[in-house]
């Protein structure tokens, strides 16, 4: 055997060192492949788009979802990223400045921009340095789109702001009771709950099958109809088919572009293409329509028809409850004035029954009617039919001196017609009415507007009148005063026939006394002188005459033979 020599040991070692440093490098190439494969895995399984820039800002890498999501593509490799993609240097170029200098990570959220495809899109992005020791030697860009959770939280924040606005409202509209107000607070409130460019607000109404528009906002633009020229507007249930339809559906109607709609028979020429009609239902019945416009076709979606509804059912309950607020407040109102109105006449009833003076009688029904009416002027006058005349008896208000005027019917036509008709006229002073030309000699005023006459009526003959002067702007006598002072007229009518027939029971009762009087003085003597004495003082107080004889007729000697004779002086 040979022992190895020195030099072969040297050679033996050396190419054992050689051949340990090419397996440390092949076991480092392998552990260094698998980290890179291992490191693409994980970034190609990141379901974010990546892109990877040297200190350059070259792309040195984008992985598949930013190919497949954001349509970039391997030919972006080896281009710098501001010229391939020019528009990121307006949110990025500060950003990547501030990590090749500092180092540390930068985020832009929530940038807007449009996509790839022209539709709207919101992007976070994502900024980290790559590091070799110390050094930052490139960036990792990670893109993450927002869009759809940017939407969904716009949709929630819209949803709470619109239930919030729903919940105001629906505190506002219940807080009052006034029908125009609840109109008022309701369509200004509608655009916080659902948009619109115009509204209309139509209620049915009570005497016909029909709807009319009470209120309306909105249609601002030059092309549109005015709202002054809207409200008022009205249409007929049975000739329109989408109230009917709604009236017979009570559900929401979305005409999503009126052009394309047959019941739209002008739809193609409207401004506004998107109809949107919401029922007010209250206690099971239509009570009006809520019919919201855009001038976009198809802008209302299913969450529009909901919240309509909604809000149209809040209104609808707010409008009905004020509007039988209003009818218990004019219910309330109609007894209130109807007790005034008992109590007046009771009042007058009470008034007349205590007196028996015919002035006094005119005074009071003249007085308390002017007073009822708020009449400035008036005056009571008795008509004398005999001799067609009418004279005035009392003034409202009282004059310093009584009255004395008196008036020929035939030269007062207003004067004639009331007592020929026996029914109240009112007389307005226009400059063509030839009624009122014949009053202005009758009126202590210049200032009159209008004036009633009222016949006092008794056994279907007129007795007296009663005339009433208005001098406000305006101011004109309803049916209800005419009415009014009709009645009180008749009260006292009747008081002044009752006054009559005390007056003629008197007389009676006078003659009964006196005739009982006379019997008893007679009866009582036998003397013939003492009987003519009697009688002629009984005669003075029958007939209320000044003096009194009694003859005896003589028929032998053709003579009258003065028995008894006394004065009352």
């Amino acid at each position: 055997r040979r022992a190895f020599t020195d030099v072969e040991i040297e050679v033996a070692e050396t190419v054992a060192g050689q051949a340990s440093l090419a397996v440390e490098k092949a076991r480092l190439y392998d552990e260094t492949l698998g980290l890179t494969i291992f490191n693409q895995a994980v970034v190609e399984s990141i379901q974010q788009g990546i892109v990877v820039l040297d200190r350059d800002l070259t792309i040195r890498r984008v992985n598949r979802y930013m190919m497949e999501r954001y349509n970039w593509s391997t030919s972006a490799v080896g281009h710098l990223l501001f010229d391939h993609r020019p528009d990121y240097a307006a949110f990025l170029r500060e950003p990547i400045a501030v990590v090749l200098a500092l180092g540390e990570p930068q985020v832009r959220y929530e940038v807007e921009r449009r996509d790839e495809s022209g539709a709207p899109s919101i992007r976070n992005y994502y900024l980290y340095p790559m590091r070799e020791g110390s050094a930052v030697t490139g960036i990792v860009l990670l893109l993450e789109d927002v869009t759809e959770r940017a939407r969904l939280e716009a949709d929630l924040n819209t949803r709470a702001v619109q239930m919030a606005a729903l919940s105001e409202v629906s505190s506002r509209i219940t807080s009052t009771l006034e029908p125009d107000q609840v109109i008022d607070v309701v369509l200004d409130a509608l655009n916080r709950v659902v948009p619109y460019d115009g509204v209309s607000l139509w209620l049915r109404s009570t005497a016909r099958e029909e709807l009319y528009i009470a209120a309306a906002r909105g249609y601002e633009t030059p092309d549109a109809t005015a709202v002054s020229e809207l409200v008022g507007l009205t249409v007929e249930i049975a000739y329109s088919p989408l109230f009917r339809e709604m009236a017979d559906k009570a559900r929401v109607i979305n005409a999503r572009d009126v052009a394309e709609d047959p019941r739209f028979p002008y739809g193609s020429e409207a401004i506004y293409k998107n109809w949107l009609g919401a029922p007010l239902i209250s206690k099971g019945e239509i009570m009006g329509v809520m019919a919201l416009e855009k001038r976009e076709p198809n802008y209302y979606g299913a969450l529009h028809e909901q919240l309509a509804l909604t809000f149209a059912n809040q209104a609808a309950v707010a409008l009905d409850n004020a509007r039988l607020f209003q009818e218990t407040r004019a219910r309330a109102s109609a007894l209130d004035q109807q007790a005034q109105r008992l109590a007046l006449l009771n009042r007058v009833s009470l008034a007349l029954a205590q007196t028996l003076d015919l002035e006094n009688i005119f005074e009071i029904a003249l007085r308390e009617v002017a007073i009822a009416l708020e009449a400035v002027e008036g005056s009571a006058m008795q008509v004398d039919r005999e001799n067609r005349l009418c004279t005035v008896i009392v003034e409202y208000p009282r004059g310093d001196e009584p009255p004395d005027a008196s008036y020929n019917l035939g030269r007062y036509e207003a004067l004639e017609r009331v007592v020929e008709n026996l029914i109240p006229l009112v007389v307005d002073y226009t400059e063509d009415n030839p009624v009122a030309a014949s009053m202005h000699p009758i009126l202590r005023r210049r200032d009159v507007r209008q004036s009633l006459l009222v016949p006092m009526v008794v056994g279907g003959d007129v007795i007296g009148l009663l005339r009433l002067d208005s001098t406000g702007p305006g101011r004109s006598f309803t049916p209800d005063q005419v009415e009014l002072a009709q009645t009180i007229t008749s009260q006292a009518a009747t008081a002044v026939q009752n006054a009559g027939l005390f007056e003629q029971g008197q007389i009676r009762t006078r003659e009964l006394e006196t005739l009982f009087e006379s019997a008893q003085a007679t009866a009582v003597t036998l003397d013939l002188n003492e009987v003519m004495r009697r009688v002629t003082i009984q005669m003075l107080a029958a007939v209320g005459a000044d003096a009194c004889a009694v003859f005896l007729w003589d028929d032998v000697n053709d003579l009258l033979d003065v028995r008894g004779e006394i004065s009352a002086r």
